[in-house]
């Protein structure tokens, strides 16, 4: 039952905008200092505005397929004022139910900011319905907000209009049983006022030696590499530059700005860029030591015109200096303009940085010795329940019904770790879903919450598992190794695993790190015992590990309440 070794991820998150949309995601509270936001387009955005038929002034209901809808206006508790829009669907067969503002004009090419608030016992999703020049309509994912039960969360996302785009409107939708009460709407312009702190990023300063100010070209390996500057860049004005490679053999080849010293934190690197074969983002950390470091924080599509993407990367208080490098390896053109690294001003559980404890299987010590122990120092963790492997069914060593029940009444968070434990991505989709599903329906007849997480077995998980996930949880825990930053992919999260040779200063080692780059550290463990099996800790360590959280002060969250301050 324990997770098979995965190629590290890390902490990265890419926001793409493919060609042939211009599509740009990137919830964007934490980039808001980088650009200035035009004036809200939705008309009557809180709904306080009533018109005749019961309706809102310049909102519409919507919603198709098989199932039961209501609709309902004015809802209440609202955000702000008094009134608010709400959905619920009480049998479902497929469709979505929804609220929808008014199409809103929108230029082409250009940058919205949408928000809104909002509070939901099921995930949902926000998409917008793009309007074309010739009359087509097409839609855009912004995003698939977990359920929030507990009160309003906002959900916030950037995203660029096509080119042809004539208009817009924002469908914020559920598609199966329960309800979405929404209000405070937004949609916005966003125009940036800087560049971050890359000098030049813009390529608009020639320097002495006929290159960009402030940027370099290099290249290593068995390749032949032509660098050319000034080019056309992503505007209708302006340059960009290029390098182009030839006679391929091995190495790569890049344009990079000036190395720049940065205070520890999250940050944000983004270009447009135009490129005939895929690109990479990769960051250079230069330390205090004299060492150098280089993370992958992003893999780019060919791209046809000017794209824009950004990835986050995370620098230490011994980085000294930090550059990133765009480039190509293999034979074809890129072209980059407009680079920018700004600061990620985060809110929410990265203000600080929190740590998330998780166990996997459902093992007798996590009722005998993890609960008690945390339920002692007032912390909590998620739990993740083989549901047919419990000591009902006929298995010793693992938990009883009863026993999660009441890990539950003492506050700890229940997920889902299939019914079996099988290897999802060698069953069928039939199978796939009677594992995910069905063990989320045998933990809510015991009555432990709304079992919004859950953890793939082993790790494994292929597009099949992924989308079935995001149709019942709020969010999934993956054994990709690294800390979660506010881009993480909620399906996908990251985390570090402790085995038997995992001493407790390590794992201080981990909390350490969280709260000083402001990141969020999920811990995978599995047995809390003496067997000396691969994957167990022992009950003093773990005691150890859990004192030192309390002493330090991180914040504790349970993993769906971290995942609330991602984007």
């Amino acid at each position: 039952m324990s997770p098979r070794t995965r190629a590290r991820y890390g902490i990265i998150s890419i926001a793409l905008a493919l060609a042939s949309t211009l599509l740009l995601i990137s919830a964007s509270p934490q980039r808001a200092a980088a650009a200035a936001l035009g004036p809200n387009l939705i008309q009557n955005p809180s709904l306080e505005a009533a018109q005749t038929g019961g309706l809102p002034a310049h909102w519409h209901r919507g919603g198709y397929g098989t199932n039961i809808r209501t609709l309902a206006y004015p809802a209440a508790p609202a955000h702000s004022g008094s009134d608010a829009a709400s959905v619920s669907i009480t049998s479902y067969g497929n469709g979505d139910a929804k609220w929808y503002p008014d199409q809103v004009a929108v230029q082409g090419g250009a940058s919205y900011r949408f928000s809104d608030f909002y509070t939901g016992t099921v995930p949902s999703e926000v998409d917008v319905q793009v309007t074309h020049a010739n009359g087509s309509i097409t839609y855009i994912v912004l995003g698939k907000p977990a359920a929030s039960r507990g009160g309003y969360a906002q959900f916030a996302a950037t995203f660029t209009a096509p080119l042809d785009a004539r208009s817009v409107t924002i469908f914020h939708v559920i598609a199966q049983v329960g309800s979405l009460t929404v209000d405070d709407y937004s949609l916005q312009q966003v125009t940036a006022t800087d560049t971050g702190l890359i000098r030049n990023g813009g390529f608009e300063q020639a320097g002495s030696d006929g290159l960009p100010l402030h940027w370099h070209k290099g290249s290593w390996g068995s390749n032949s590499a032509a660098f050319a500057y000034p080019v056309p860049g992503a505007g209708s004005a302006g340059s960009g530059a290029r390098v182009t490679v030839s006679g391929y053999g091995s190495g790569d080849a890049k344009w990079y700005f000036d190395p720049i010293s940065l205070a520890p934190g999250i940050y944000t690197y983004s270009d447009q860029y135009a490129a005939t074969v895929p690109s990479y983002l990769t960051v250079q950390l230069h330390h205090s030591n004299g060492t150098y470091t280089y993370e992958d924080i992003g893999v780019l599509p060919a791209a046809s015109g000017y794209t824009r993407a950004s990835a986050d990367f995370v620098v230490t208080s011994d980085v000294v200096d930090v550059t990133v490098f765009h480039l190509i390896k293999q034979n074809g053109d890129l072209r980059i303009d407009n680079a920018s690294i700004v600061k990620n001003q985060a809110s929410g559980i990265f203000q600080n940085g929190a740590v998330t404890l998780t166990f996997d299987n459902g093992w007798l010590s996590h009722y005998t010795v993890v609960t008690p122990k945390l339920k002692s120092l007032g912390l909590t963790g998620t739990f993740y329940i083989i549901t047919h492997e419990i000591a009902d069914n006929g298995y010793p060593g693992f938990v009883s019904k009863a026993q999660i029940k009441q890990m539950y009444a003492d506050g700890m968070e229940i997920g889902s770790h299939t019914q079996t434990h099988p290897h999802l991505t060698q069953l069928s989709a039939a199978q796939q879903k009677q594992e995910i599903d069905g063990s989320k329906q045998d933990l809510l007849a015991l009555g432990v919450g709304a079992v919004d997480s859950f953890a793939y077995p082993f790790g494994e998980y292929d597009t099949t598992s992924t989308s079935l996930v995001e149709a019942e949880y709020g969010n999934a825990r993956s054994t990709n190794t690294g800390y979660a930053t506010p881009d993480a992919d909620r399906y996908h999260l990251p985390r570090l695993v402790v085995l038997n040779s995992t001493t407790p200063a390590q794992i201080e080692s981990w909390i350490d790190e969280a709260a000083k780059d402001h990141v969020w550290l999920i811990i995978e463990f599995h047995q809390v015992d003496t067997s000396g099996e691969q994957y167990a800790i022992t009950p003093s360590d773990f005691n150890t590990v859990a004192d030192y959280l309390k002493q330090k002060g991180i914040p504790v969250v349970s993993i769906t309440d971290g995942a609330k301050s991602l984007q």
